[in-house]
């Protein structure tokens, strides 16, 4: 079972930063990781009142990422015209890479876009984001999923936000920033299953069992 909550529009019981539940607070182990990397973040709308959505807590870490909400009728419509000029995009795609037409090393901040969703929203998005011209598909190499997850997946490059956001970094030489990413989302999830009432942290994540095959073969 996927760990997916819509939280209350007043955040009752509940952090106002984190959106954790007040007994299981992560601010705390919220590092302030200072980066090249710059972020933007085109999250589905619906994802906004979610307390497992990780970009939020990905931002808290991250200064200077930005948040952009698209998808649903009181959000504005999302314009192609309000993306960065000159930036990677971050989504397993099959669309040949264009990254090397970026020189990162002549620019202050590496400026990535990726979608924010369930797979279903993001791919969709992920489409019709490659078409822009101003952005160059961005392969990554060093691809690590976390043991334990808020969804389940069979897929290795289903990845998190904040996942994703991670192996970016690793590929821009921030192993150590990238660490830090990881061991907040760490937290995050166990901060999720505490609240849920402790559920096994050994089984959050792991592939659906297959049924028996009554052959036996």
């Amino acid at each position: 079972m996927s760990q997916r909550s819509k939280t209350p529009s007043d955040l009752e019981g509940r952090c106002p930063r984190c959106w954790q539940l007040d007994a299981h607070c992560i601010c705390a182990q919220v590092p302030q990781i200072q980066s090249r990397v710059r972020f933007l973040v085109l999250r589905h709308a619906k994802e906004r009142w979610r307390s497992t959505n990780t970009a939020r807590i990905a931002a808290l870490a991250l200064p200077g990422t930005e948040i952009l909400d698209y998808g649903l009728r009181d959000v504005l419509p999302l314009q192609l015209s309000q993306l960065p000029v000159n930036a990677h995009l971050l989504y397993p795609t099959r669309t040949r890479s264009r990254s090397s037409a970026l020189d990162d090393a002549e620019s202050s901040f590496i400026r990535v876009v990726l979608p924010d969703g369930n797979w279903r929203q993001a791919g969709r998005l992920a489409r019709r984001l490659a078409r822009a011209p101003s952005l160059y598909p961005l392969s990554l190499e060093d691809v690590q999923r976390a043991p334990h997850t808020l969804r389940r997946s069979v897929d290795p490059t289903r990845l998190s936000t904040i996942e994703a956001m991670a192996a970016c970094l690793v590929h821009f030489g921030e192993r150590e920033n990238a660490e830090q990413l990881r061991a907040l989302y760490r937290a995050m999830v166990e901060a999720s299953v505490a609240g849920r009432g402790g559920r096994n942290l050994e089984l959050l994540g792991a592939p659906k069992r297959q049924p028996l095959d009554p052959t036996g073969t």
